[in-house]
């Protein structure tokens, strides 16, 4: 699942489509308010996910 604002999601998701071309398959949720991370992966409760904020990447699975 990609967290975007609604600015950007719409750009997002053109770009990678489903996800497919990467063998993968991406969904896309708009974050309305500017939340922080904490709020992005409440939003993917019990989900496995790769959180990439510029040149880092963190693995964390969250059991909210």
């Amino acid at each position: 699942m990609i967290v975007s604002s609604p600015d950007t999601i719409d750009a997002i998701a053109k770009l990678l489509a489903s996800g497919q071309a990467f063998d993968c398959d991406f969904y896309f949720r708009v974050q309305e308010q500017p939340l922080g991370i904490p709020d992005s992966i409440r939003l993917l409760a019990k989900r496995q996910i790769i959180d990439i904020i510029g040149n880092s990447v963190y693995l964390v699975y969250a059991e909210l």
